[in-house]
């Protein structure tokens, strides 16, 4: 099968010169009318899953008998994937330490594993210290770096530290470490279609201790959006107990691909999940 990668440009099937296809992958077919695309050179990436830079609309299958050929949509099977298990303790200076466990699945996996490969453990650590200002990960262990049908998973444990004495209020703001950096979104207006290339799956838990003594000011309030026709959906809540927060924060993006048209609803999809993802929390001592 020959298509266009999403650096080469988009495909259009109406006039489909030869000019547009720069890549070959292997077409299979499976019993039961199901078929399988399959591209050797990604040597971390399980069979059937192409390369990102080949998720680009459809592609071209040329038949054995002259003069055949049909369309395929290039729709991948794999989401990109990201789960955080987070428990995060705080004393009464502003210090933080706690767990994190994630796993990186899909197209995620794929792309982390390759920047693991190419960094090492070491370095890859390094970079998320680099990251998140003021951190120290002084343990953390990799799991299921070779098995290719499963998320890479991290487990690590990380420290930053406060003030030096004891303070009466404690501002938080725990998921700009773990959630969406920005909005990808920042022109008002757009004309063409927003092609992520694949589906988008983010999770994050997390589990606050508080020090002894200290409660939360105010609980911010719950968020459910979801975007037209079934496009994507994100839920934000947070639920005090005694002695702890627990924070819930899940976005998905079910299509690959979303028209221009949609693109408002998008951007103002993004300015939630930022706005949400971006409140803080004030801790309070009780008198």
């Amino acid at each position: 099968m020959v298509l266009s990668t999403r650096t080469h440009g988009r495909m259009e099937t109406n006039v489909p010169l030869m000019s547009r296809f720069n890549y070959v992958v292997a077409h299979v077919a499976l019993p039961e009318g199901k078929e399988l695309l399959v591209d050797a050179t990604e040597e971390l990436a399980p069979c059937g899953m192409l390369p990102y830079r080949c998720l680009n609309g459809v592609g071209r299958l040329v038949l054995p008998k002259a003069g055949e050929s049909r369309w395929v949509e290039l729709k991948p099977a794999d989401r990109l994937v990201t789960y955080r298990q987070i428990n995060l303790t705080v004393d009464e200076k502003g210090s933080l330490s706690g767990k994190v466990h994630q796993e990186h699945g899909g197209y995620l996996a794929l792309n982390q594993r390759e920047k693991l490969r190419k960094l090492g453990e070491k370095k890859y650590v390094e970079e998320i210290v680099t990251d998140h200002e003021g951190w120290s990960i002084p343990k953390y262990t990799f799991k299921e770096r070779d098995n290719l049908h499963k998320p890479l998973m991290l487990d690590y444990e990380f420290a930053t530290t406060g003030g030096e004495t004891p303070v009466g209020t404690i501002y938080l703001n725990p998921l700009r470490y773990f959630g969406t950096d920005k909005n990808p979104f920042l022109h008002e207006d757009r004309r063409f279609p927003v092609d992520f290339g694949t589906a988008l799956d983010e999770t994050i838990l997390l589990t606050i201790s508080l020090p002894a003594g200290y409660v939360l000011e105010e609980t911010p309030k719950g968020m459910s959006v979801e975007l037209p026709e079934g496009g994507g959906r994100f839920l934000y809540n947070v639920q005090p107990g005694e002695g702890t927060i627990q924070i819930m924060s899940r976005m998905s993006l079910a299509r690959p691909v979303y028209s221009a048209e949609e693109y408002a609803y998008l951007r103002e999809f993004f300015t939630h999940v930022m706005t949400k993802q971006g409140e803080k929390l004030v801790l309070k001592k009780k008198a």
